[in-house]
């Protein structure tokens, strides 16, 4: 990732939970503790900090890497067309920006229009909303469970996407 585009990391979701997230897997992580439980609404707004919409100057960031990377004979976009892109690309996660640019330097033959970036962005937003709305499932759960005085491995199993 181009340290150009790089951002400052929200608070720390464990590495463990993270892959089991974005895994999908319906084993849950081991070693669930209290405190694991705890931790649920700071990972839960971490998540939600990642899933943020990106900035204005993300974008513009995002665009000047990807005209920097391209010669001008093979298709700039015009200087009108700038507002353009920043209102087409405002809702993409600021997260899935250099996973998005890193997959369009790989890929890209000409200058891409909004559709190919948000099409580039897509997995990458879908991981972090994923992440998301999976913990905030988890906080739901583990709050049921509490009111039955359910065990917490149990409640980790239970939550399924």
């Amino acid at each position: 990732m181009p340290a150009e585009l790089a951002l400052a990391a929200p608070a720390a979701i464990p590495g463990e939970i993270v892959e089991w997230l974005d895994r999908r897997s319906f084993r849950p992580p081991s070693g669930l503790r209290a405190e694991t439980v705890a931790a649920l609404p700071g990972w839960i707004a971490a998540a939600r900090a990642e899933a943020a919409p990106a900035a204005r100057n993300d974008i513009l960031r995002l665009f000047r890497l990807l005209a920097a990377a391209l010669p001008p004979q093979f298709g700039m976009v015009e200087k009108e067309a700038i507002p353009l892109y920043l209102r087409g690309l405002a809702d993409l996660p600021a997260q899935a920006l250099p996973d998005t640019l890193d997959d369009l330097l790989r890929s890209m033959k000409h200058f891409p229009t909004i559709a190919h970036i948000r099409e580039a962005a897509q997995p990458h937003a879908n991981r972090l909303h994923r992440r998301r709305l999976l913990l905030e499932r988890l906080q739901a759960a583990h709050d049921e469970a509490a009111r039955r005085g359910a065990d917490i491995p149990e409640v980790w199993e239970s939550v399924r996407w």
